[in-house]
Parts: C-alpha cells; sequence; structure tokens
C-alpha cells in the first residue's frame, strides 16, 4: 500500500468522514481503480520516497504466488550464507540477475506444470 494511503486510512481522522479527494482514492483502491492521479502528486512522490515502499500492485492469484515463491526463496537465501553457529547453514544462492527474471522463471514452470495436467 502506498505510504501515504496507509497514513490516512490508519490514522484516528479515518474515524471521521473523509474529505471527498480521499473518498474517491479509498474507493478507487476498494475497487482495484486507477491510483496513478493520485501517486503521480508531488507529496505522494516525497512521501514513497521518504519510506522507500511501492505504490500498490494488483496481483492476479499466480503473479501472487509467484511474487510470493520468488520472494520466500530470495529471503531464504539472504539468511543462509554460510555462517557459524551452533551448525552450519547450508550456503545458497540464488543464480538470477534480478526479481524480474526469477519471477519470469517461475511462472514458465507453472505454466509448463499447468500444460501437464
Amino acid at each position: 500500500m502506498h505510504p501515504k494511503a496507509r497514513e490516512f486510512l490508519f490514522t484516528e481522522g479515518t474515524l471521521q468522514q473523509l474529505d471527498e479527494d480521499h473518498a474517491l482514492y479509498a474507493q478507487a483502491l476498494i475497487a482495484g481503480g486507477d491510483l496513478t492521479p493520485w501517486h503521480s502528486r508531488p507529496l505522494w512522490k516525497a512521501k514513497a520516497q521518504k519510506t522507500g515502499k511501492n505504490p500498490v500492485t494488483h496481483l492476479d492469484a499466480k503473479q501472487k504466488a509467484v511474487w510470493r515463491m520468488a520472494n520466500t526463496a530470495r529471503e531464504t537465501v539472504a539468511g543462509a550464507n554460510g555462517q557459524q553457529m551452533l551448525k552450519t547453514l547450508k550456503n545458497k544462492e540464488l543464480r538470477f540477475p534480478n526479481q524480474a527474471d526469477f519471477e519470469r522463471y517461475i511462472a514458465a514452470l507453472i505454466d509448463d506444470q499447468d500444460s501437464v495436467h
């Protein structure tokens, strides 16, 4: 969720009546509409840059599954670098140059699996 949206949806003011602009944004957010008119505003861009959070992304079930699988693998790799503890963890490497390439690979595997059944 966009940080500016989070700010107005999760503040005490949310319990009060939203101004017309925020009400329209909330309706577009709920309906899955185009949020670009808000996200392109300087104030919203500044808030996103300050927090480092990305705007809302709508994913279908397959895209969500692909993202979750790729993210889980990245988190596993990040935490398994062969450091010494009470035991030695496996040194795991993720050999994809970026998240997008990794997600395309997972999506292709799902497509191949779906075509077999």
